[in-house]
């Protein structure tokens, strides 16, 4: 007799599916263009990466997909696939979008966080003020960036919002890494980035929602005008009042309750 549900009888839990040879060619070459391995515009030919990965083509397609929807890839007909460059006008719909959903998180976070979360975000600040003394590499400065962000995020305690973030996180770590060591006004980008999340932190700290959700718009707008010189995006008109959080409390970042 077929389970409940299922009149074929096929079941319908399984075991849980490992990760696909698919993914982990994706997570490779993901790697390879956040660490600049593969530089923008670079054509991104299935025969090469699956003689250099030893596998066969249809897992890199299957890879080239999921970064496509990711945004780091772009797959053209009759062109095949290429590493994504980002353009000015990439950076002001990014940042723009960006802007609302940091918004919306800071705010959260300032409602819902709780004293391991805001230790966790502080923590991160810590690591990125000692090595400002000129140890810092870009690509650490890019990933403890995203990673105060992602704190951010988490703390909010909304998974669909969080998902939304993650959507573009791999495209925001692009631009974090054209902001490169060495480019001129590099460490006073750095000073900048580091007072703006000890704004967000200090907003969130005190449960001040609307100081949140403002300092989070005006640290997105003043990034992207340091990415771009001559470009800061305009604060969206973004709904600073959140409905509040039924009784039943917030929810894990996989949008479990938690208690």
């Amino acid at each position: 007799m077929g389970a409940p549900g299922t009149p074929q009888g096929k079941p319908v839990l399984t075991p849980a599916r490992r990760r696909s040879l698919a993914e982990d060619v994706a997570e490779q070459v993901r790697e390879a263009i956040l660490q600049g391995q593969l530089a923008p515009g670079q054509h991104l030919r299935e025969e090469e990466l699956a003689g250099r990965l030893q596998v066969s083509r249809g897992p890199v397609r299957e890879a080239l997909a999921l970064l496509e929807r990711e945004g780091l890839v772009r797959v053209a007909r009759h062109r095949g696939a290429s590493v994504v460059a980002l353009s000015g006008t990439d950076l002001e719909e990014l940042y723009g979008l960006r802007a609302g959903l940091d918004a919306v998180a800071a705010q959260l976070a300032a409602r819902r966080a709780r004293p391991e979360d805001l230790d966790a975000a502080a923590a991160i600040l810590d690591r990125f003020a000692a090595a400002l003394d000129g140890s810092l590499t870009g690509p650490e400065a890019a990933r403890l960036d995203l990673a105060f962000h992602d704190q951010v995020y988490r703390a909010g305690g909304n998974g669909r919002l969080l998902a939304s973030w993650m959507n573009i996180r791999a495209q925001v770590h692009l631009f974090l890494l054209s902001n490169a060591a060495g480019r001129a006004g590099w460490r006073e980008a750095l000073l900048a980035g580091y007072a703006g999340h000890t704004g967000i932190l200090d907003a969130v700290r005190a449960g001040d929602e609307q100081a949140a959700a403002r300092r989070a718009v005006e640290h997105v707008a003043a990034a992207s005008g340091r990415l771009l010189p001559g470009l800061a995006v305009a604060p969206l008109v973004v709904p600073l009042v959140v409905p509040a959080v039924p009784p039943a409390g917030r929810a894990d970042a996989d949008g479990s309750p938690r208690p």
